[in-house]
C-alpha cells in the first residue's frame, strides 16, 4: 500500500473511531482516567471517594487534599438504611450515624474533618491516630470562604440520616438534632448555611457565590427529609430554593453548558452530573417546572462532539483528545503499513 494513502487511511480511521468514543463516553473516560491516576499517585484532577480503613467515606478534593466529608459520609448512611435488608447494612448504618452524631461541634453541625497523618497501605488509607481528627482548618480561597465554614449539602445530608435513624430507633433526641440542621437552614441571619436573595428567595449556600451542585444536593435532601418527617418548615424552604434556582439556573451556564466551578468533574462530566441531578429534583416536584431547561441541556450534550470542544474548549479536553487520536493513529499506521518487498539481484554465471 501507498505511504500516503496509508497515512490518510490512518487519519480518518483513527479520528472516525476517537471522534464516536469521546461523543459517546467523554466524560465517563475523563472520569476513569482521574481515578486512576488517584489510585497510583494519590492526587488527581478530579473529586473522587476513598475509604478509610474502617470503611469510613473520604474524599480527595484537587488542591486540598483527603478529608472526612459528612456529605459523603450521610449519603452512604441512608443508602445503608434503604438497602438494610441485605446483610451487615443495618450495622453499617449505624456505624456511619454514630459518626455524624458523634462528630457534631457546639452548633449542633458538622464540619469536614482531616486526620493529621496518613499513610497509604496498598491502596487502604490508614491513620496513624484514627482518634485525633482536627476540624478542617482551612480557607476555601475559591469560594471566598474563611475559617471555620460549613458545607450546606453535608448538613442536609446528615439532616437526612439523622431522621432515619431517629425514626427507627424512636429516638426524639435525635430528630431534635436533625431540627436543629432544619432550623438553621432558614437561618439567614447567620448565613452560616443560606442567604436571602433579592426577591425573597432562598440560595442553599455557605459561600457568597452559587454552587449549583450544593444547591440541587441540598434541594433534594430536603424534598426527602419533608417527605419522611412531614414536616411544613421543610416543604416550605424547599419551594423557597427551588423558586431561587428557578431565576438562578440560566445564570449557573456557559454557553448551554451547566457549570459549577467549585466541582470538579472535567467540563462534559459535571455538565451530566449537573443534569442528572436536575433531573432527579424535577421529578419529585409538582408541576415538573424544569423540563424545558433539562431538554436543553440534553440536547447541548447530544451535539457533535466538534462543535462541543469549540463551544466549552479548555486545554485538557483538546490535549486528551489529540493524545489518544496521535496514539492510535501510530497503531493504525503501523499496522497497515506493508513492508517494501527487497529485490534479490541474480548474480552472474
Amino acid at each position: 500500500m501507498r505511504r500516503s494513502l496509508t497515512l490518510f487511511l490512518s487519519l480518518g480511521i483513527t479520528l472516525f473511531f476517537v471522534s464516536f468514543i469521546w461523543q459517546l463516553a467523554e466524560g465517563e473516560l475523563v472520569v476513569f482516567l482521574g481515578r486512576v491516576l488517584y489510585s497510583f499517585t494519590n492526587r488527581s484532577f478530579i473529586e473522587v471517594e476513598t475509604l478509610d480503613s474502617a470503611g469510613v467515606p473520604m474524599r480527595y478534593y484537587p488542591k486540598i487534599g483527603v478529608f472526612y466529608d459528612p456529605k459523603l459520609i450521610a449519603d452512604e448512611a441512608s443508602r445503608m438504611y434503604n438497602t438494610r435488608i441485605a446483610v451487615g447494612r443495618q450495622e453499617r448504618f449505624e456505624l456511619l450515624s454514630n459518626w455524624l452524631i458523634q462528630h457534631m461541634d457546639a452548633n449542633g453541625l458538622v464540619s469536614r474533618y482531616s486526620p493529621r497523618d496518613v499513610v497509604d497501605n496498598g491502596g487502604i488509607l490508614e491513620y496513624l491516630d484514627e482518634n485525633e481528627l482536627v476540624p478542617q482548618q482551612d480557607n476555601f480561597t475559591k469560594a471566598d470562604l474563611t475559617k471555620p465554614w460549613y458545607s450546606t449539602p453535608a448538613q442536609t445530608a446528615t439532616m437526612v440520616a439523622l431522621a432515619k435513624r431517629a425514626g427507627q430507633t424512636r429516638d426524639t433526641e435525635i430528630l431534635a438534632k436533625a431540627r436543629n440542621i432544619l432550623h438553621q437552614l432558614g437561618d439567614t441571619d447567620t448565613g452560616r448555611l443560606s442567604r436571602l436573595e433579592a426577591d425573597s428567595t432562598l440560595w442553599l449556600s455557605s459561600n457568597p457565590g452559587y454552587s449549583l451542585s450544593g444547591m440541587l444536593h441540598s434541594l433534594l435532601d430536603l424534598e426527602e427529609y419533608a417527605s419522611l418527617v412531614k414536616d411544613p418548615y421543610a416543604m416550605e424552604l424547599l419551594q423557597r430554593g427551588t423558586r431561587a434556582l428557578q431565576v438562578q439556573l440560566p445564570y449557573q451556564e456557559k454557553s448551554g453548558y451547566l457549570h459549577d466551578e467549585y466541582l470538579y468533574l472535567g467540563i462534559r462530566a459535571g455538565h451530566s452530573y449537573l443534569t442528572s441531578l436536575l433531573v432527579e429534583l424535577n421529578a419529585k416536584l409538582p408541576g415538573y417546572p424544569f423540563n424545558s431547561a433539562i431538554q436543553r441541556y440534553d440536547t447541548a450534550d447530544r451535539a457533535f462532539i466538534f462543535k462541543q470542544l469549540m463551544v466549552r474548549p479548555s486545554l485538557g479536553r483538546f490535549s486528551s483528545f489529540f493524545i489518544t487520536w496521535f496514539l492510535l493513529f501510530g497503531i493504525a499506521y503501523c499496522s497497515l503499513r506493508v513492508p517494501k518487498k527487497k529485490r534479490i539481484r541474480k548474480s552472474g554465471t
